[in-house]
């Protein structure tokens, strides 16, 4: 291990990091994967989700062969030592680095070359969800993984070809959500800066009905039998019959508004206002057939 240590330290003082492998030639497969340790928050006001992964890429470096039998394996920041491909994600709107201890990396340098690079991540990304059935709805969050700098003629990207396929899950819900499905594809996208190499990775996330079914389906139901009622108090008990109706109208509207307090200002109505508006109606219609009795 030590003999290894002394030829890379010798390569790396000849070593031209802002070359990539192959400068001028065919363009380098960037194999990736990752891991997600856990999903993060969901964020419907701010169409946002989190998650925090190990991120692992794998490249061919040519400068880097040797002839010793074990590959050579490092905790640094690669960026530092040698060249990495400048991954980015599109629709991050936040990343952070874990670096308790110390930085959560990991290089394997093998003796055909081969570079193997792991960080561990955290992840804010936008996301952007359709509430039309909420919250019945199954939200589609991407991540879109690309170049900075290199177009496709540099570098190419490509899902590991392992049992994987890319996305190993370890932690698969959240307090309101359950995934469903992780899906990979690889695209090429155009912009005027060139053609780039892209892959994307889709989560499917399933909203739990059981929040919802305690905290709002039931109440607004036990307020609509509560104004019903009404209907077994005599019509002569004006003050009683107008309390009753005005008080479950009020406690509806109260329930309405503190469903949608976090949810974004959408200018279409969603399943669960189409639902309360229902509630609505028929204790409003409570109160209409007391004043058509009472007529």
């Amino acid at each position: 291990m030590l003999n290894i240590s002394i030829h890379l330290n010798q390569v790396l003082k000849k070593y031209d990091k802002k070359l990539r492998p192959n400068a001028g030639g065919l363009p380098v497969e960037v194999q990736v994967e990752f891991k997600v340790v856990s999903l993060g928050g969901i964020n419907e006001a701010s169409m946002e989700f989190s998650m925090d992964i190990f991120f692992r890429q794998w490249w061919h470096e040519p400068r880097f062969t040797h002839n010793y039998s074990e590959p050579f394996t490092m905790a640094e920041d690669a960026g530092k030592l040698f060249w990495i491909p400048d991954t980015y994600f599109i629709n991050a709107k936040k990343s952070n680095f874990h670096k308790v201890t110390k930085e959560n990396a990991r290089i394997i340098i093998y003796p055909s070359g081969n570079v193997y690079y792991s960080v561990r991540l955290t992840l804010t990304l936008q996301c952007n969800m359709n509430l039309q059935l909420f919250p019945m709805d199954v939200q589609a969050c991407p991540l879109f993984i690309e170049s900075y700098a290199y177009t496709s003629e540099d570098i190419k990207y490509k899902w590991t070809p392992r049992g994987t396929k890319g996305i190993e899950i370890i932690s698969n819900e959240t307090a309101q959500f359950v995934l469903v499905e992780a899906r990979t594809e690889q695209i090429a996208t155009a912009k005027i800066s060139g053609h780039f190499s892209q892959l994307v990775a889709t989560f499917s996330l399933k909203r739990r009905l059981e929040y919802f079914a305690i905290t709002v389906v039931t109440p607004a139901m036990i307020l609509v039998v509560l104004s019903w009622c009404c209907f077994w108090i005599v019509p002569d008990a004006i003050p009683a019959r107008i309390s009753l109706s005005v008080t479950t109208i009020l406690s509806t509207l109260l329930l309405s508004g503190t469903v949608n307090a976090q949810m974004p200002k959408v200018s279409y109505m969603k399943a669960i206002d189409v639902f309360v508006l229902g509630n609505f109606a028929f204790i409003f219609l409570s109160l209409i057939e007391y004043v058509a009795v009472l007529n």
